[in-house]
C-alpha cells in the first residue's frame, strides 16, 4: 500500500512541477507569449497539467482508502472470530468470560 500511494504521489508531484514550469516560461516571456497571443494555450496547457495532478490524486485518494479499508476490515475481522471463537469455548468448554477476555488481550499486545 505504501509503495502505491508513494507512486501515486510522486506522480502528482511531477504534474504540479511541470504545471508550474508552463506558468513560470510563460511569466518570464510574456512578452513574447502576447505578442504572439499566447495566453489561451498557455491557459489550456496550464489546465491540462492541473487536470493530470488532479487525476493523480484521485488515485492516491481511492488507493489509500482502499489500503486502509481493507486493513481495518482485516483487523475487526479478527476481533470478531476472536470474540465469536471466545463465545463458543465458553459455551462448549466451561470456559470463564475473564479467561477468554485475558486471551483475547494477551494475544493482542502480543502481536504489538
Amino acid at each position: 500500500m505504501a509503495l502505491v500511494i508513494s507512486r501515486m504521489a510522486s506522480n502528482g508531484q511531477n504534474a504540479y512541477a511541470k504545471a508550474a514550469t508552463i506558468v513560470e516560461q510563460t511569466i518570464g516571456s510574456i512578452r513574447t507569449v502576447a505578442s504572439f497571443t499566447g495566453e489561451k494555450q498557455a491557459v489550456v496547457n496550464y489546465n491540462k497539467s492541473l487536470l493530470d495532478a488532479y487525476k493523480s490524486g484521485i488515485q492516491e485518494g481511492l488507493a489509500t482508502g482502499l489500503g486502509f479499508g481493507s486493513v481495518m476490515f482485516i483487523t475487526f475481522g479478527t476481533y470478531a472470530l476472536a470474540v465469536w471463537f471466545g463465545g463458543k469455548m465458553i459455551v462448549d468448554k466451561g470456559y470463564s468470560g475473564g479467561s477468554v477476555i485475558n486471551v483475547i488481550i494477551s494475544v493482542l499486545v502480543g502481536s504489538m
